[in-house]
């Protein structure tokens, strides 16, 4: 059972980074030593990849209906672009927070449960962004749904989805950071094996 968060502690919009006494291991372990460790095994840089690709996918979406927005692209060229990399977008970070609230959060609790207040602040961070995703998947249904030839009913619900996009976008970028930073060097202090994830 993770610890209660006042509300402040899981702002996202207003967050700039974990909470110092968080970070003991992230200033033991920074970003700088994490390629030159042999600790970062199969596991830790298929977690990493995954946070990347996030990333890529929230920037390209949002280029990609600006380019639309801008007239540079025809709208069918747009759909068969955008939506499956939207339904990827959406349907693999549902499935990514949910095998981390089931499965890594509580493997990383265990093998140190100093950072139980870190672990509850990231299950709060999943708490602000799956409310937003909804809206995403509901933009993709009506793009595929919408006679293409119908620009602008194509741009209207484009600019709806970008301003969603554009609202998750530094959200979840806070939350892929901060996440690293807690998890990455706990791998670090323990070692991969320790946490029987693979």
């Amino acid at each position: 059972m993770m610890p209660d968060l006042e509300p402040d502690d899981f702002a996202l919009a207003s967050r700039s980074g974990l909470p110092d006494e968080l970070c003991g291991l992230l200033r033991r372990f920074p970003r700088e030593v994490w390629p030159e460790r042999s600790g970062l095994g199969d596991w830790s840089q298929f977690w990493l990849e995954r946070h990347d690709i996030f990333r890529q996918l929230s920037d390209a979406l949002q280029d990609g209906c600006r380019h639309l927005l801008d007239r540079n692209v025809d709208a069918e060229r747009f759909r068969q672009w955008a939506l499956p990399r939207l339904d990827m977008y959406v349907g693999h970070l549902d499935l990514h927070h949910q095998i981390e609230e089931f499965h890594i959060f509580p493997a990383f609790a265990a093998i140190e449960p100093s950072l139980q207040r870190g672990y509850a602040l990231l299950e709060a961070d999943h708490g602000v962004i799956h409310p937003r995703l909804p809206a995403l998947h509901a933009a993709g249904e009506m793009l595929a749904r919408l006679d293409p030839g119908d620009r602008i009913a194509v741009e209207r619900i484009t600019s709806s989805l970008l301003g969603d996009l554009a609202t998750l976008a530094p959200e979840l970028t806070r939350h892929l950071d901060d996440e690293e930073d807690l998890l990455i060097p706990v791998v670090l202090a323990h070692g991969e094996s320790a946490l029987h994830l693979h």
